[in-house]
């Protein structure tokens, strides 16, 4: 099906240099570019070794942008407003709630501290039963999502971790106790990672040079 995509050579080569120039343009949304080229079996793989859990046969990727009520951390208890977590992944003894940002500045404290409300209130197993509640009121748009999440309700834990995937050290969040993945030492250590994760790495790279080259790795 892919293999005369694939093959276009030309194509890919002109993707990259445009993913470098979109890089630096202002008001691009490279989060949403780097989420849809970050597969679940990268953020696997970077959250696992980050863990130390590459061993983990329960270690699982549940599901992208699982929202959650707002009331579940205090805000907006009167209505059906939510938030969602970036990537929802899965081990044997809790979950882990995985977020992406692409800038060192786009690290909020107001979006930390309710991860943090909902991960320091250890019921998160609960925010299934909300799922499936805001499943209802829109089950066309949800279809495809609620079949993977449905599939790993037994995996829903109360206990959850929060992470973030960065572009670089992270002195908030250090301060802040907070578990990152560091993208810039993950391409030191390129070696140790499979040739997915591998290829997603050098296509971070190639987009950021540029940038880089300016005013540092972002």
């Amino acid at each position: 099906m892919y293999e005369n995509v694939l093959a276009n050579k030309q194509y890919w080569e002109r993707f990259l240099e445009q993913l470098k120039i979109d890089y630096g343009t202002p008001r691009f949304k490279a989060e949403v570019v780097f989420d849809t080229l970050l597969l679940p079996e990268i953020v696997v793989e970077l959250v696992s070794k980050a863990l130390g859990k590459e061993n983990c046969e329960d270690f699982k990727f549940v599901v992208k942008e699982y929202p959650i009520l707002s009331h579940r951390v205090d805000i907006d208890k009167d209505n059906k407003r939510s938030f969602c977590i970036d990537y929802l992944l899965s081990c044997a003894d809790k979950m882990y709630l995985v977020e992406l940002k692409t800038d060192k500045g786009s690290v909020k404290g107001e979006q930390l501290e309710k991860y943090r409300s909902l991960a320091e209130a250890g019921e998160f197993s609960e925010t299934y039963g909300d799922y499936m509640e805001i499943v209802k009121g829109n089950k066309k748009r949800y279809a495809q999502q609620a079949q993977r999440v449905e599939a790993a309700q037994e995996k829903f834990r109360d206990e959850a971790e929060i992470i973030y995937i960065v572009p670089d050290e992270n002195a908030f969040l250090r301060k802040q106790g907070v578990k990152y993945i560091s993208l810039r030492a993950a391409l030191a250590d390129m070696k140790n990672y499979s040739s997915l994760t591998q290829t997603f790495l050098q296509i971070w790279q190639i987009a950021t040079t540029a940038a880089a080259s300016k005013e540092g790795f972002k």
